[in-house]
């Protein structure tokens, strides 16, 4: 009886195996997953807010354009703009000489000269949420000035991106404590910079 119970113990046995074979490697095991993928983030870069610098143009370069556009530089030719002849005396043979008259308004030297120093739009860049992100940009600032120097508007007349329409107003109210030198011969006169940062 041993063995007999012995036989069925080893049948039962076998086919407990084959059942478990038969799971075991009768079914196709799932792919392996990939861990996932951790994208690593840069540490943030410095910002550097670089100085605005607007160089004016240099009154020889204006001088010239302004001769050439009016056609002073031209020999033989009579110069139109020149009207308060000067005194001569009596038997002298040489050419009436002319004083040309004083610029009236603001130059544009000047102009540029107060803008080119102005730290506003700096000040205005610092203290912006997006100005503190870094990036560039440029906006352009027009500028109504009195005849006693004073800026009686300001207004951004073009902004190249958010960072530069965010900060617009901003520089719309520094823009309009800036102090020009007094001029004299109009009432006022309009000018625009442009400003890059």
């Amino acid at each position: 009886m041993q063995n007999g119970l012995r036989a069925i113990g080893i049948v039962l046995g076998v086919a407990v195996l084959a059942a478990a074979g038969y799971f075991l490697f009768s079914k196709p095991t799932p792919p392996l997953e990939a861990p996932p993928v951790v994208k690593a983030s840069l540490p943030p870069q410095p910002v550097t807010i670089e100085p605005v610098v607007i160089e004016p143009p240099k009154r020889e370069e204006l001088d010239a354009i302004a001769r050439t556009l009016l056609g002073l530089d031209q020999k033989n030719e009579p110069n139109v703009l020149r009207s308060q002849p000067r005194r001569r005396e009596a038997g002298d043979a040489s050419a009436v000489a002319f004083t040309p008259e004083p610029e009236a308004g603001l130059s544009d030297a000047t102009f540029y000269s107060v803008v080119g120093s102005w730290r506003g739009m700096k000040t205005c860049l610092a203290s912006s949420q997006s100005g503190s992100r870094g990036g560039n940009g440029a906006l352009s600032v027009s500028f109504t000035i009195g005849q006693d120097g004073s800026v009686l508007s300001s207004r951004v007349s073009s902004a190249s991106n958010d960072t530069a329409r965010e900060i617009a107003p901003c520089v719309e109210e520094k823009a309009k404590k800036l102090k020009f030198p007094a001029f004299a011969g109009i009432d006022e006169v309009s000018k625009e910079a442009k400003f890059v940062f």
